[in-house]
């Protein structure tokens, strides 16, 4: 998926588009470690964290693990805004659309990114695989989150 740059201060007019994935995965990880393991990732690619608004080389958020709600200041499951986010609702939905966000019990495709006019561009195809470097088996969806298909 695609979606238009947001205009942050210092960045031209001109930036290019984001692109945008999502991924539903198993990991013996609690999602503090997950989310250590997905900051470490972004650090080793360039990514340096200051202000929210500044661009970026690559950001990679804990939208939900499994059923849990957490309120803490590094860490907020489900992601507080993922419901509104078109770019993260809409191949979300591709991959779970019968998902319940935590919590509220939010049908994912009642959500106001779900129905965002023109926003995001799919650009590829989804893709379901295995293990990590397997080729896709017959245990797809993971068992999170409930509701996937």
């Amino acid at each position: 998926y695609e979606s238009p740059a947001e205009s942050v201060p210092g960045q031209p007019e001109s930036a290019p588009p984001f692109l945008n994935a999502v991924a539903l995965l198993r990991t013996p990880l609690a999602p503090r470690a997950l989310l250590w393991h997905l900051l470490r990732i972004e650090a080793r690619l360039g990514r340096r964290r200051q202000e929210r608004t500044t661009g970026r080389t690559l950001d990679l958020d804990l939208l939900a693990a499994g059923d849990a709600v957490i309120h803490e200041p590094a860490l907020q499951l489900p992601h507080p805004r993922l419901s509104g986010r078109a770019f993260v609702v809409r191949p979300l939905l591709e991959l779970a659309p019968g998902w319940r966000l935590p919590g509220g019990g939010e049908l994912l495709a009642d959500a106001p990114g779900a129905s965002a006019p023109g926003c995001v561009r799919r650009t590829g195809m989804v893709r379901r695989a295995g293990a990590v470097g397997g080729a896709p088996d017959d245990n797809w969806p993971p068992s999170w989150p409930s509701g996937a298909r």
